[in-house]
């Protein structure tokens, strides 16, 4: 390209820049230089610069993801760390000037890391880093908040240093006692000498408008092709060189000096008094030089506390609490040079007479003299890490400052150390709350990785080495080895001698008090585990941070279950009914609102307890009383959020939330990380167990317990799949953890050629009719091994057992007839009630059972225990209700482990489910016809025909289980369950046939997988005019939901009752159900006519010692409902969402009237009425829309608009930030 040819095209350029200059063309344009020439617009005054865009690609897109990485560690850390910072200064009772210097600390650590994190996240968001694009406030503001922010933080920790110095060397004249005026106006003193000096920088920075040129890259050289406009926050250099070269001069060498000296002449005297014994001289002489000097001893029992009163100075004094003080030794250094004697008791002025000093060679160093050594030795070093935090983290940034004056400022190098160097000073924000207010914490944590890292690497080399020693006979004792001690130990008593005996006893003395120290967990490390888990499980999703491909890694095999020919019609049908045409007579309960009857001997010793309540004649056994929280709301909030042992409840009460997902997501990967490097069973099981006790997720034994039941499990499946942390997550938890698309768990039921009839208004039943009366039994989870007294407030899942130990108060024991906290039912509440249904409701028909039958100590399950609990509840109910059918369904805590029903591809010995189904076979068989054996053997499911035109079909709804981790190997319809359903149900339609579904877990409920539930709620909907009611239990509750037309949500379709819990597993009394069935007759609809729910009341029941069942409502008559259709149902939820008081009542029957039931508020009320409505599981959204509506339009007050006005105004700033970030140009 010629130089005409240059000349013309950069007259081209100046035209269509519409640009007016004189400068001539240079060679710039030829050789790529970043700047092209410097011009002006027809506008005087307005610089216009040309870049290439070549030369503003400083960083490669794996360095921008790597300081996005770090950027965002450095920032959740600092900013969680400094505002739990805030929370525990103000509340902790401290030196004044303390307090205000760490909170100023805090807030400029904040105010730091927010500010640059927002800079450099925006720059490592875009190509070109070297772009501005948050705007001229931004440009402007952010370098003064940085530099002011910096200089706050150099001053307060001057002034910290300043503070622990006077604090010693004035202690002894008692002059060092600022008050909080003097406090107040140093903090707004360093404030306003930080704003004051940065000041400048508001003026310094400035937004710049460039045109940023392409390039044609088919051409040899750089020519010009395209152009444009973009902004830069740029500063004169010159100014800005000057301003921070004085600033560094004048204001911070001179702060970093001062720390220095301040911390130094600290640490210096610490370690010079860090041997008092041999640095003194005798203490004839000390007492000349020491005339003056009263000490005082006085005797508590075996403590000795000491208060002197020095007259002369002395550089370094230790302040001690009466924690510090030694049990039988005086704490004075007098006293601890004295020889070992009976103690001496000093009181009023008496001066003291010292015992002759020895020296350190000649008497040995006493307990006190060492663990004070230990104490000044850490101090000293704990300052030294102090002075080389500060000048690591801060000293590297203001150099590179000065430095750049001379250098290029737009170099991949500059931009490397630029941002290396900015968080290593944001860094200095995550330390500082370490280093100055939770310092105990961390020596506490940095002794805990000590002491883990000798004991995996350190020892076993050591032991090693003195086998070795002991092969080749120079086997020396080594003072305090774990195999030599545990030799010595098991030496016979006659060979041992008092030395060995004494060795001994001091070595298991050290060894479990390491071991206390080693489960001494506090809060913080879980969080900072978690935090880094999470932090490394999303950037192992990038190539240049973690390559899948380099290492050993085992191959990873994709899974395929074998092959399944069942067909749904080569099981047997029930075609023969199962009820006689002997029927009792019912009457149904009265439409009017239900009121205890007048005279009823139950009433009446309700009454009379009451009564005696009131009076105060009764001896109250029992009181619940919810322990609280002496935590700030916002620190209790935090660690609630992190702490892991909600996990544990979350999964057992399937109420997931974000803390779920994100241990899930964490453990998961950290498994499949474990089982991808060739790890063994028994290497994982043993590091779940540790993950499981060092987070206190939950106790040893519990944790010993699930490593070993689940552990064998989970590693079989994990080895065969090919998701990862997020599909799996959430295929288990499911909304709390994001709707991730798989593949591998998309399906679709196949319907048969058969149209659909057109759906019939339900007419109500006659209310003169025939009807069945059935009894509804779930969740009975009998406890073998209650014991009345226990402990009910322990730390494991399950309690009320002798192994839970003694209870800590009378109100922590375990009542009679059971408890309302976290205890399963006892033998005789069962009996009890069995008793009384078979006395009260003599005439009922059938009964319908739906499963858990063992209780919930999850971790100490056997396969043989499980099937005991079901023999001996099976034989239970047959001997108290001869003759009645029983159609039972199968729980989810019926396997051992629980959840844990693998699909019959699932073939091996030790995996294969047959053990449970084969026995359920057996069991039920007493009810059942042999007709249902074969689906039954399969996979726990069964359709019987309970008379003419009227069929149960029994579902196993452990398949739906998101807790089932079988599921995860291919969850398509396990054991063709569901299309055999579909057949089933065709088969009764085309035989004008009425059905009822019975199962355990509901549908709709947040433990049923997403695609199976989707699948059955259209089977619901095309079966609607089939299937007339569906009966479920599984959530210990009193409920409900009601599923409707998915193209029609304003019309319902059906309606599942979900039965009242026998168990008080927790807060609830114990409740079972009646159901009143339109029975046999020309116009039988099938539906439910009426139900009534019957508890016993846990608190009266312990409280008196005598049980008592009673009717708790009728459906028709506390609702007012005229039937219990489905529509019916639908109308009481939008009376509810309508009425807070029928909400009430109904939130009363919820909880079976339990008296420790927790308040609800609008959003709780929001949450009920949405399961009521939720038929299918994880699509809340597509069913709730309009009850939320209502429900929070109903409780805006002006609080809430404000609250309201407040959250969307920060929204739209949040989301005008991200645009900014995530735009493109």
């Amino acid at each position: 390209m010629t130089t005409a040819d240059v000349k013309k095209k950069w007259q081209h350029w100046f035209t269509a820049l519409n640009w007016n200059s004189e400068a001539e063309p240079g060679v710039g344009l030829l050789t790529g230089e970043t700047v092209v020439a410097t011009m002006t617009r027809e506008q005087p005054g307005v610089p216009m610069i040309g870049y290439w865009e070549s030369s503003l690609k400083n960083l490669s897109t794996e360095q921008r993801t790597v300081f996005t990485v770090f950027s965002i560690m450095v920032m959740v850390m600092a900013i969680f760390g400094n505002i739990v910072t805030i929370i525990t200064n103000v509340r902790r009772k401290q030196r004044h000037l303390l307090r205000v210097c760490l909170l100023s600390l805090a807030f400029s650590d904040i105010a730091f890391v927010t500010v640059t994190s927002i800079v450099y996240l925006s720059q490592f968001n875009t190509e070109f880093n070297s772009l501005w694009t948050l705007g001229e406030l931004m440009c402007t503001f952010s370098p003064f908040l940085q530099t002011m922010a910096v200089l706050v933080n150099s001053i307060t920790l001057v002034a910290i240093a300043l503070d622990r110095y006077m604090a010693v060397v004035r202690l002894m004249k008692g002059s060092w006692k600022p008050n909080g005026w003097f406090c107040a106006t140093c903090a707004v003193l360093i404030w306003g000498l930080g704003a004051g000096i940065s000041s400048p920088m508001l003026t310094l920075y400035e937004v710049f408008d460039i045109v940023v040129l392409t390039t044609d890259s088919l051409q040899p050289n750089a020519v010009i092709s395209g152009y444009y406009m973009a902004e830069i926050c740029a500063t004169d250099k010159a100014k800005n060189s000057y301003y921070f070269a004085i600033v560094f001069t004048a204001i911070f060498l001179p702060l970093l000096l001062a720390f220095g000296w301040l911390n130094g002449v600290i640490a210096k005297q610490i370690w010079i008094r860090r041997n008092p014994i041999a640095a003194r001289q005798p203490a004839k002489d000390e007492h000349k030089s020491n005339s003056k000097t009263t000490t005082t001893c006085v005797s508590s029992n075996d403590r000795k506390t000491l208060s002197t009163n020095v007259t002369s100075t002395h550089p370094i004094v230790e302040r001690r609490t009466p924690a510090s003080v030694f049990v039988s030794k005086c704490t004075c250094p007098q006293h601890n040079t004295a020889p070992e004697g009976p103690s001496i008791v000093f009181s009023g002025s008496v001066e003291p007479k010292v015992p002759p000093a020895t020296t350190a060679s000649s008497q040995p160093a006493n307990e006190a003299s060492i663990n004070r050594r230990k104490r000044q030795l850490r101090t000293f070093k704990t300052i030294i890490v102090l002075m080389l935090v500060f000048f690591v983290c801060r000293l590297p940034m203001w150099i590179f400052l000065l430095i750049k004056m001379i250098g290029v400022a737009n170099t991949n190098a500059y931009w490397n150390l630029h941002y290396s160097f900015g968080i290593l000073a944001m860094l200095n924000g995550v330390l500082n709350p370490l280093m100055y207010t939770f310092l105990g914490e961390t020596i506490r944590f940095t002794q805990l990785i000590k002491v883990y890292c000798v004991r995996v690497w350190v020892q076993p080399c050591r032991n090693g080495l003195l086998k070795v020693r002991a092969r080749t006979g120079a086997g020396a004792d080594d003072g305090g080895g774990v195999a030599d001690r545990a030799a010595g130990l098991r030496k016979p008593a006659k060979e041992r001698d008092s030395n060995d005996d004494k060795g001994n006893h001091d070595w298991l003395v050290n060894r479990r008090a390491e071991r206390a120290h080693i489960r001494m967990g506090q809060y913080y490390l879980p969080i900072v585990l978690l935090v880094l888990l999470e932090i490394l499980r999303l950037a192992q999703s990038h190539p240049f941070l973690f390559n899948s491909d380099k290492g050993q890694r085992r191959p990873q095999v994709e899974w395929k279950s074998p092959e399944d020919n069942w067909t749904a019609e080569a099981a047997p049908r029930s075609i023969y009914p199962l009820l006689q045409n002997q029927f009792n007579q019912h009457q149904l309960p009265p439409v009017a609102r239900y009121e205890i009857i007048e005279g009823d001997e139950d009433e009446q010793h309700l009454r009379r307890m009451h009564e005696a309540r009131e009076n105060a004649t009764a001896r109250t056994l029992f009181y619940y009383n919810k322990e609280e929280s002496h935590l700030p709301p916002l620190l209790t909030k935090t660690i609630k959020y992190f702490n892991l042992q909600q996990v544990a409840f979350e999964l057992e009460t399937s109420v997931m939330s974000q803390v779920s997902c994100t241990a899930c997501k964490a453990g998961a990967g950290l498994l499949q990380h474990y089982i991808r490097t060739g790890k063994s069973k028994e290497e994982i099981i043993k590091m779940i167990y540790q993950y499981c006790v060092n987070l206190k997720i939950q106790s040893a034994r519990v944790c010993e317990g699930v490593s070993q039941l689940f552990g064998v499990e989970v590693i079989y499946v994990l080895k065969r799949i090919t998701i990862g942390p997020d599909e799996i997550c959430s295929f288990i938890i499911g909304d709390a953890c994001g709707d991730i698309y798989n593949p591998y768990h998309e399906w679709e039921v196949e319907f048969p050629p058969v149209s659909k009839p057109e759906p019939v208004e339900l007419g109500l039943p006659k209310e003169a009719a025939p009807v069945f009366k059935v009894l509804h039994l779930s969740d009975t989870h009998f406890d073998p091994y209650y014991a009345e007294g226990s402990n009910a407030d322990c730390n494991e899942p399950l309690c009320c057992r002798l192994t839970n130990g003694r209870p800590t108060s009378p109100n922590g024991a375990a009542g009679k007839w059971g408890d309302y906290r976290k205890c399963d039912t006892p033998q005789r509440t069962v009996e009890h009630m069995l008793n009384h249904i078979a006395d009260t409701h003599s005439d009922i028909d059938f009964i319908i059972w739906t499963g858990d039958l063992p209780p919930h100590d999850v971790w100490n399950q056997t396969k043989e225990e499980n099937l005991k609990v079901l023999q001996e509840t099976v034989k239970q109910m047959t001997e108290k209700f001869p003759g009645i059918p029983i159609f039972p369904a199968l729980g989810n805590h019926e396997s051992a482990p629980v959840n844990s029903f693998p699909p019959p591809y699932v073939q091996q010995v030790d995996s294969s489910i047959a053990w449970l189904y084969d026995e359920l076979d057996v069991q039920w068989r007493r009810w059942l016809p042999a007709s249902v054996s074969h689906t039954v053997r399969r996979g726990a499911f069964y359709s019987v025909l309970v008379r003419p035109g009227y069929r149960i079909i029994s579902l196993n709804m452990n398949y739906c289980n998101n807790k089932n981790w079988w599921l995860l190997l291919n969850s398509t319809d396990p054991a063709t369950e569901l299309q055999w359903f579909i057949y089933e149900l065709q088969s009764a339609e085309f035989a004008n046939e009425k059905v009822h579904v019975i199962g355990h877990i509901p549908p709709g409920h947040s433990d049923c997988l997403k695609v199976w539930s989707r699948n059955y709620y259209k089977i619901i909907s095309r079966y609607e005019s089939t299937i007339t009611a569906q009966f479920f239990g599984h959530t210990h509750f009193d409920e409900f939901e009601v599923f409707y037309d998915p193209h029609d949500l304003g019309r319902a379709t059906s309606i599942a009752y979900i039965g009242p819990s026998v168990t008080p597993y927790n807060d609830l009394n114990p409740g079972y159900r009646i159901y009143y069935i339109d029975g046999d007759h020309d116009e039988t609809t099938r539906l439910v006519v009426d139900h009534e729910s019957w508890i016993m009341n846990l608190k009266e029941a312990n409280l008196y010692d005598y049980p008592i069942w009673y009717k708790l409502y009728s459906t028709r008559a506390a609702y007012g409902m005229k039937g219990l259709r489905p529509a019916d149902w639908n109308q009481l939820i939008n009376n509810m969402t309508d009425s807070k008081e029928m909400f009430d009542l109904y939130y009363k029957h919820y909880w079976k009237n339990s008296p420790v039931k927790p308040e609800c508020d609008y959003e709780c009320r929001k949450r009920i009425l949405c399961d009521a409505k939720s038929g299918r599981s994880h699509d809340r959204k597509y069913f709730c829309e309009d009850v939320e509506a209502k429900i929070d339009e109903s409780n805006k007050g002006w609080k809430d608009w404000l609250f309201s006005s407040i959250s969307s105004s920060i929204s739209y700033a949040i989301h005008g930030i991200t645009s900014i970030f995530w735009r493109k140009r």
